[in-house]
């Protein structure tokens, strides 16, 4: 049996009147899935609390008076949230069930077919077939490339110079005998004449007129090259310093 509205409010908090009456219509048609989850929560546990108290109070007076009985109003409140929480949990369940029906009778096209990871197997298959098709390309485009390099005319293939002219014999005259030409006689070849090396004189040697030569060749040289005046420079200055050492010495 239902509580009355009038004894819940006799009973129990201001927050406890609004807990029990959203737990009541035309409010409990009202609540979305996720308020019903929470309002019923907080049913359940001030629930739990009122049948606990219900019970240590019974304990209580079992041991004093030897008989054991609860509070009248702990009662009435264990019983009041025990309601809402039932009110909670079967307005819960309705639309639950409510929103599998619903989504199960959609139809099936609607939702996207996922697509299958390929396996090990089937991406080696795929790799074959492109790599197949990729030398069938290859093989079509060397072809044409073969094609059009043996397609060239005869006439223009000229007989290259190491052909000899007279490799054909002579066709003979019509009615008559070949009229070949007779072998000519192969050339003697003539060695040349020995040539007699007469041995070197021997050359006096000027060691003033030899260091002058190398000099002269040493700045023809530098000169050629494109050295500048600068290294030249150094070059003069190194030599009279060689000369004004070996004066020195003398």
């Amino acid at each position: 049996m239902t509580i009355p509205a009038a004894k819940v409010k006799s009973l129990c908090t201001s927050a406890e009147i609004e807990l029990v009456r959203a737990s009541r219509k035309p409010q409990l048609d009202e609540l979305s899935p996720a308020e019903l989850k929470r309002l019923a929560a907080r049913a359940r546990k001030l629930h739990d609390k009122w049948r606990d108290t219900k019970r240590s109070q019974a304990r209580h007076k079992s041991r004093v008076a030897g008989l054991g009985k609860p509070a009248d109003n702990t009662k009435l409140k264990a019983q009041i949230f025990r309601e809402a929480l039932e009110s909670f949990e079967d307005r819960l369940q309705k639309l639950t069930s409510s929103n599998s029906a619903k989504s199960a009778a959609k139809p099936a096209a609607k939702s996207p077919a996922k697509s299958k990871p390929k396996t090990k197997a089937k991406r080696a298959v795929d790799h074959r077939h492109r790599r197949a098709a990729v030398r069938k390309g290859l093989a079509v485009v060397k072809d044409l490339f073969n094609e059009g390099a043996g397609n060239a005319p005869l006439s223009t293939m000229k007989p290259t110079a190491a052909e000899p002219a007279a490799v054909a014999p002579a066709l003979p005259p019509s009615g008559g005998e070949s009229t070949a030409a007779p072998p000519a006689k192969a050339r003697s070849v003539r060695k040349p004449a020995a040539v007699k090396m007469s041995a070197p004189r021997a050359a006096r040697v000027n060691s003033a007129e030899q260091l002058q030569a190398v000099t002269a060749a040493k700045q023809a040289r530098v000169v050629r090259s494109g050295r500048t005046t600068r290294m030249l420079g150094h070059t003069q200055a190194r030599g009279k310093r060689n000369q004004a050492r070996r004066d020195a010495r003398n």
